[in-house]
């Protein structure tokens, strides 16, 4: 009884520690940078809050969980920019807090401390805005501890809340959900090796939890006409957004090298596991490693940090809990092992240390000395400042001027200055102004924007909702040329000569590196 309470106040003080480590700065918006996949999960959130069901009444790319998930706490406290980050800096907390757990239950708490501060460091590379991603891993790591439960004890309902559990995983991303369903059926499949009725009743258990999720999922697109919607969005997934969006791994040097940590994390966990005995230590590791190489293959579609971290956390994960097995199989004595640990805690308390109150307090310090070109003066935003205040006083000043000239129920375009190469947009507009698209497209994705019959579609749509205004948005971004089929042009310019055609010039504000460009209809 006295552990479990000692146990208990380990997690609590973990909690705290993380809780307010993710929290403090995302007061900052980080414009334009950061806020493209923020602004699909606020303003998708923003639309379902009204009734608005996915696929059917607006285009994502997003599995639709995150939304809803949002959408709820935007009902609770409000529809703000600050309410997304207090649940994202939560959701990222029981993620580590979760990895703490699974460590500690294959290794040691010491150990467990280190995979727990790790994590946290990577998570908060990456400014704590809500991405689909980290509700799906906490739900693929919450799987495993039900797997683990199961590989304990052999009761055959933890099989079933396990596929209960990677159906919630398939919610929140399609990808992660398969990937995750595919690690635990292996993990089942190696522990019945020998007895194949058994591997097949497991997996029915598995499938029949998947289906206690997804099922009521899939009826309730089908009852809201939005299933085919949905077909098509995941054909574009599979077969067209990897030409437009891929972008290939980073070069291999010493900047990038922990980039490929996961890569020889999972091709070292391979040859130690076909020399390992098949014990519950080395299933879950069998998990972990399968999960961590799907999570991997989804990475190499945009090979970049903030896709890659999911397989590097996995990766942490099974390296933490192999080196205590080294280490512990070793013959270094005990008091140099404890140095061991002692120094690699020390080394990443000093790295938190330096994000902590180095790279994030100085820009926390300048706005709370009250330094007015940092605030950012917008009711959903209300609290915020912006460390680039320049681009940001840019787009306040185009929201501004569209929110004093419109109705809060008119609705309004925010496109790009060309249609027929993109890269993407700025969707934020639309929530920060709190006002709604006219059209179901507005997310713009290159391979589908640039595309004639998607074009069409948002024409119409401008023109049954008698749309006065539009916003032209010139990012440097959407300039760069990225080594994939968003640098060519599709030749498709329906929607720009609509544009040049039915609208006129009003205002213009920005610099060279940004340019909103506000157009109201002759």
């Amino acid at each position: 009884m006295l552990k479990k309470i000692i146990n208990l106040f380990i997690l609590f003080i973990l909690f705290l520690f993380a809780f307010n480590y993710f929290l403090y700065g995302t007061l900052c918006l980080c414009f334009p940078y950061r806020n493209y996949d923020d602004a699909i999960v606020l303003y998708g959130a923003e639309l379902v809050s009204k009734g608005k069901i996915p696929y059917r009444d607006f285009w994502t790319i997003y599995s639709p969980g995150v939304f809803y998930l949002l959408a709820f706490n935007f009902k609770l406290f409000g529809v703000t920019l600050g309410s997304s980050r207090i649940l994202s800096a939560i959701i990222l907390t029981l993620v580590t807090i979760s990895i703490y757990i699974v460590i500690e239950k294959l290794s040691n708490p010491l150990y467990a401390l280190i995979g727990f501060l790790l994590s946290v460091l990577y998570f908060k590379k990456d400014i704590a805005y809500l991405r689909a991603y980290q509700v799906a891993f906490l739900f693929c790591i919450l799987s495993s501890l039900i797997l683990w439960k199961y590989l304990d004890n052999e009761k055959k309902r933890w099989i079933f809340i396990s596929g209960v559990l990677n159906g919630i995983v398939f919610l929140f991303r399609y990808d992660f959900g398969f990937y995750n369903f595919i690690a635990i059926s292996i993990c089942l499949i190696i522990k019945d090796e020998k007895n194949f009725q058994q591997i097949k009743k497991n997996l029915f258990l598995l499938i029949i939890g998947n289906l206690f999720m997804i099922l009521p999922f899939i009826v309730y697109l089908i009852k809201n006409n939005a299933f085919l919607e949905m077909i098509n969005v995941f054909i574009f997934s599979l077969l067209v957004y990897p030409k437009y969006r891929n972008l290939p791994y980073p070069e291999l040097n010493l900047y990038n090298l922990i980039l490929y940590f996961p890569i020889f994390t999972f091709l070292f966990t391979c040859i130690k596991l076909l020399l390992s005995q098949k014990t519950k230590k080395y299933l879950l590791i069998t998990f972990y490693l399968f999960l961590g190489l799907g999570l991997f293959i989804y990475a190499s579609v945009r090979s970049d940090y903030i896709h890659i971290l999911p397989s590097l956390i996995t990766a942490i994960i099974i390296s933490i809990i192999l080196i205590e097995d080294i280490i512990n199989k070793s013959l270094i004595s005990l008091m140099i092992r404890k140095k061991i640990i002692n120094i690699a805690m020390i080394i990443i308390f000093l790295r938190i240390f330096y994000s902590f109150f180095i790279q994030i307090d100085f820009i926390e310090e300048r706005f709370l000395q009250k330094n007015n070109s940092l605030k950012i003066e917008l009711p959903r935003a209300k609290g915020f400042y912006d460390n680039s205040p320049e681009l940001a006083r840019i787009q306040l000043r185009a929201i501004q001027y569209i929110q004093k000239n419109t109705a809060s129920e008119e609705k309004i375009f925010v496109g790009n200055i060309r249609h027929d190469k993109l890269v993407n947009n700025d969707i934020l507009f639309y929530f920060l102004s709190e006002r709604n698209s006219a059209t179901k497209y507005y997310e713009l994705n290159p391979g589908l924007t640039n595309t004639y019959p998607i074009q069409k579609r948002i024409i119409n749509d401008l023109i049954n909702n008698n749309v006065r205004y539009i916003v032209l948005c010139d990012f440097f971004l959407n300039r760069l040329n990225e080594p994939n089929e968003s640098n060519k042009s599709s030749g498709i310019n329906l929607l720009d000569r609509f544009i040049r055609n039915n609208y006129k010039f009003l205002k213009i504000t920005g610099n060279k590196y940004i340019k909103y460009i506000i157009l109201l209809k002759k």
